[in-house]
């Protein structure tokens, strides 16, 4: 059972540093990430179930993610609507939207499709047998979680990132006075 809550947890801490991003360091407090987070879900079980691999899934999500922080930039920028109310409208569109990507089902079954974590668990059963799969899964979220947080560290220390991060302790930095 740790197994499971861990596992969550990794995944949903993805979804917590998106939000810390955008909320604290551009000062933008943005919803979108709300629905985004189910909108790849819905993306990846359609694409899953036309038997596209893993991978070039993963990578059409990420254009979905896009296309909807995208969708709330325009609202907020062109529109003109308030942040906190660009990004309620998007997270409310994309409900709708996920239902028509998952064919207007609720949810689907997933037990003949291969994913990625059931591709680490054959793996941890073949070179680990006495060895839970679950720990595979862990081991990979945790090393990817670590990964991606290196990643933005490493940006927040180039001149862009530094940038990003001054101009919003000084609250001079705003997209929609550009």
């Amino acid at each position: 059972m740790i197994h499971s809550i861990l596992i969550e947890g990794l995944i949903y801490g993805i979804m917590v540093l998106g939000v810390f991003a955008s909320f604290r360091i551009l000062n933008f407090c943005d919803m979108t990430v709300d629905g985004s987070f189910p909108l790849g879900g819905c993306i990846l079980a359609a694409c899953l179930l036309r038997g596209i691999s893993p991978a070039a899934a993963l990578c059409i999500v990420f254009a979905g993610g896009l296309a909807a922080g995208f969708i709330t930039t325009l609202i907020y920028t062109r529109l003109r609507v308030p942040d906190l109310l660009a990004g309620i409208l998007v997270m409310t569109m994309l409900y709708s939207i996920n239902l028509r990507i998952m064919s207007n089902r609720a949810n689907v079954s997933f037990l003949k499709v291969g994913t990625t974590f059931t591709r680490i668990s054959s793996w941890m059963e073949r070179v680990f047998p006495s060895v839970s799969p679950d720990w595979g899964i862990l081991v990979f979220l945790l090393i990817f979680v670590l990964v991606l947080k290196g990643l933005l560290d490493l940006f927040f220390h180039t001149d862009m990132g530094l940038t990003m991060a001054r101009s919003a302790l000084t609250n001079r930095w705003s997209f929609h006075r550009a």
